[in-house]
């Protein structure tokens, strides 16, 4: 009897325990929702449906507005003239023509490049991007709608997010806008590479978890499949990142032990049913040859050693961030200081100071590393978005000064762009050039002065954030219909490559003579073969009967005059020729 009642009690305690456990998991997340909350006290009564992910919100018929009305505003903004470009080198042709081979020999599994393996990142992107050329054929506008298709799901789980951060549709929409206008988040959203998928699946796995916080147990299982598709975009990192983020913030917040109460057993099949296939598949069929060159050099040996040439100074990144994040990079000094003042909950803090610090310690660095810490800023950002504030003579100085500051930072944008033209282009391309762009980059500066002049003469603070996102969504827009377009002159390859294409036969190799640009080989449809020094060059000017070459006006100069006889200049753009083999020439 005694053991009975010992048993009796020791169960009376783990019931108790378990009970008590879930009641501060339950304050815990009514904190975090009252906090946010408190902040959006001017949207009334806060609609708590949109803590759930997913159907409430919709049917709400604001949210509904937001969704139907805004998001297609945003859509057209992103896909104006997607197709007018010309891949942008080197990820974009590498990607484009990966994926072509994969959807004409249909091998969906081992990823090929100019016909040889290539291990440098899984499959998710391309797989997407092998769907789209199936639906409109072989172009820009096919290989880069992936990437446009997820950025429009990043801005909707900023939106959402958003509204069960701060409790408000008003804020969530308010981050939305500013993602939306950020300058590198446009220009990654054009273009085929992997970060925009990646991006928006790390912001849904932490969005999971936000929900989680609130109460929705389940929500966290949509994480974790989240995460496995962040890993089948972009390798371990996918992962990494969320998992770190999640952590960190529990022993912040002093609750580490509530990581084994992420349902981590459903979670990990999920992961693991989603994720593992293709890396099994190929350990599978190449073995030791994959891992070491997808975990080993890609992956590990990425982050200690600087790749391709791709390495940076401490600051590199804070550089890129006040440049890709313009004209809302103006605004984080304000935005962080009233972030930490308000005691809000540090989740978005965590996430992009982890995102930030953990890129910066990369041996390798590019700026497209930043982009999954753009929808935490843009929350940060938008908790400094007033919905009204009346503006004492203070405050208006302050708008003045905003408007100088705006103009400055647009001065030296434009200072920036024309340097780089001139020291890019030939002189007369570069000055017609400028001729075009200049237009474009005063509707910064003068948005920028209207909006802040406006709020002073009103006496209303929100009239600047207002000013400042309609600016920069026309800007952005701008930049879509009018200046990458004009970049096709910049870029001479693609046109040869083009040109090369209709003069091979079908099966034969175009040269490059010290260029190695992932262009060549898509646009001319015909494999590349590098050639680096003229020993080289020579010994297949012996083997072959005819051929075509690219290279460098400057390395041509460099030919001796005998390999230069061999050759003649069959075409021509910027600083880069196309060289055929004479007609009867000998050795």
């Amino acid at each position: 009897m005694m053991n009975d009642r010992h048993k009796g009690t020791k169960a009376s305690l783990r019931l108790k325990a378990t009970a008590r456990q879930a009641q501060r998991h339950k304050e815990y997340g009514a904190a975090l929702h009252s906090r946010s909350t408190a902040t959006a006290a001017e949207d009334g009564s806060v609609y708590t449906a949109l803590r759930t992910w997913g159907g409430s919100a919709i049917r709400n018929p604001q949210s509904a507005f937001v969704l139907w009305a805004v998001v297609p505003v945003l859509a057209i903004i992103l896909l104006l003239n997607l197709g007018a470009t010309t891949l942008f080198d080197m990820d974009e042709p590498t990607y484009a023509q990966i994926t072509r081979e994969m959807v004409r020999t249909g091998d969906w599994i081992t990823l090929h490049f100019n016909g040889l393996p290539w291990f440098d990142k899984p499959p998710l992107f391309f797989w997407l991007a092998g769907t789209s050329y199936k639906l409109f054929g072989f172009n820009e506008f096919a290989v880069r709608l992936p990437s446009v298709l997820a950025a429009l799901g990043t801005l909707v789980t900023t939106y959402l997010m958003g509204c069960a951060y701060f409790g408000s549709r008003r804020q969530g929409l308010k981050a939305m806008l500013v993602l939306a206008g950020c300058l590198q988040f446009y220009a990654i959203a054009r273009m085929a590479v992997v970060d925009m998928l990646l991006t928006l699946f790390i912001t849904l796995a932490i969005y999971s978890f936000l929900l989680w916080l609130q109460g929705r147990q389940n929500a966290i299982l949509l994480g974790y499949a989240a995460m496995a598709l962040a890993t089948l975009t972009k390798g371990p990192v996918g992962a990494l990142i969320p998992a770190a983020v999640v952590f960190i913030y529990l022993c912040l917040k002093r609750r580490p032990l509530d990581i084994f109460r992420l349902k981590l057993l459903p979670g990990l099949c999920i992961y693991l049913l989603l994720a593992a296939p293709w890396y099994l598949a190929e350990y599978h069929l190449y073995g030791k040859g994959f891992t070491d060159a997808f975990f080993g050099y890609r992956t590990f040996t990425r982050y200690v050693q600087p790749l391709e040439q791709q390495s940076g100074p401490i600051y590199f990144y804070l550089v890129f961030l006040l440049i890709g994040l313009f004209p809302w990079s103006l605004f984080l000094p304000g935005a962080f200081k009233t972030f930490i003042k308000s005691k809000r909950d540090p989740l978005p803090l965590v996430w992009a100071g982890f995102v930030f610090l953990f890129f910066t310690g990369a041996a390798t660095k590019l700026p497209n590393y930043m982009l999954p810490l753009y929808p935490a800023l843009s929350l940060i950002i938008a908790g400094i978005w007033p919905e009204r504030k009346l503006l004492d003579i203070k405050g208006r100085r302050q708008a003045y000064a905003g408007a100088a500051a705006l103009m400055l930072a647009s001065a030296l944008l434009m200072w920036g762009i024309i340097q780089l033209a001139h020291a890019k282009l030939d002189p007369t391309v570069a000055a017609n050039q400028i001729k075009r762009v200049l237009p474009v980059l005063m509707v910064l500066p003068a948005g920028f002065v209207v909006s802040c002049f406006a709020a002073a003469l009103k006496r209303e603070g929100s009239i600047i954030y207002k000013g400042v996102a309609l600016t920069a969504l026309s800007f952005v827009l701008l930049l879509g219909l009018l200046i990458f377009p004009a970049l096709n002159v910049t870029k001479p390859l693609p046109g040869l490559a083009v040109q090369a294409s209709h003069m091979l036969p079908p099966g034969a190799p175009l040269y490059s003579y010290g260029l190695y640009n992932a262009s060549i080989t898509y646009y001319s449809d015909h494999s590349m073969i590098r050639l680096n020094s003229t020993d080289e060059l020579s010994a297949v000017l012996k083997r072959e009967e005819s051929m075509l070459m690219l290279v460098k006006q400057k390395s041509y100069s460099r030919f001796p005059e005998h390999i230069k006889d061999r050759f003649k200049i069959t075409a021509s753009k910027g600083s880069t020729l196309l060289l055929k083999k004479s007609e009867g020439s000998r050795p």
